[in-house]
């Protein structure tokens, strides 16, 4: 039986590539679904897809340093 005393973390601080990956895509494709589904629903062309795609990446970086570089 293992047991770990690290706090609160229930994480590793080593993350294999296809976790991160995985984060990053799913930040992206989230934040850019919702820009579409906004440029869809408001009737723009282009408008709120890259907004969306840039702040999901973007919170995908933050959220990858958060719990793995940071930690």
């Amino acid at each position: 039986m293992n047991v770990r005393h690290d706090g609160d973390h229930d994480h590793d601080s080593q993350a294999d590539p296809m976790s991160l990956v995985a984060i990053l895509l799913g930040g992206i494709l989230a934040w850019g679904g919702l820009g579409w589904l906004a440029d869809w629903a408001l009737g723009f062309q282009g408008l709120f897809l890259p907004i969306g795609i840039v702040l999901g990446a973007a919170g995908a970086v933050y959220l990858i340093y958060v719990r793995y570089v940071r930690s």
